[in-house]
């Protein structure tokens, strides 16, 4: 009888201390594959696309559109993948209903140039040629290379 009350709380302690086990492995493999985090700053829509590297593989894993530094909304990833050696990634934009598509062609330690369209609601679509600037996760702190993009005097 003395041996089955002292059995319980050993396999409660077990079951515990295997459960918080697992979840510390889970949360160092999570870790270990986060990567290197970098934000870019689109100066003409105030969006950041925060991008993810790991084994020198990108993709965009959030956007934000920042106004003074405060998140005012996020848009909805559509894709975020490599396409002939370039990063290319959509996203859907709620408050105009816009869908856009950018593909990096060359990039450096503080901007990437892009190509982008974009289609709106009524199907009209526009494209063109822009730089991201690397920032800070809000949209500030601009890198010394990249504050000749930005421009918040056009709000």
């Amino acid at each position: 009888m003395k041996k089955n009350i002292l059995f319980i709380p050993f396999v409660l302690f077990i079951s515990i201390a295997l459960l918080f086990g697992l979840n510390c492995a889970k949360s160092i493999k999570d870790d270990s594959h986060n990567g290197i985090v970098s934000y870019w700053l689109d100066p003409e829509t105030g969006t950041v696309h925060k991008m993810v590297t790991v084994n020198e593989r990108s993709r965009i894993v959030s956007i934000i559109r920042y106004r003074n530094g405060i998140k005012t909304e996020v848009m909805d990833i559509i894709k975020s993948e490599i396409i002939g050696g370039k990063l290319v990634w959509a996203y859907y934009v709620p408050s105009t209903g816009y869908t856009v598509e950018m593909k990096i062609i060359s990039s450096n330690d503080n901007r990437i140039t892009v190509v982008w369209n974009n289609k709106d609601k009524d199907g009209d679509i526009d494209s063109g040629e822009e730089y991201l600037a690397r920032c800070e996760e809000d949209g500030t702190g601009l890198s010394p290379q990249s504050d000749m993009f930005y421009d918040d005097s056009e709000e």
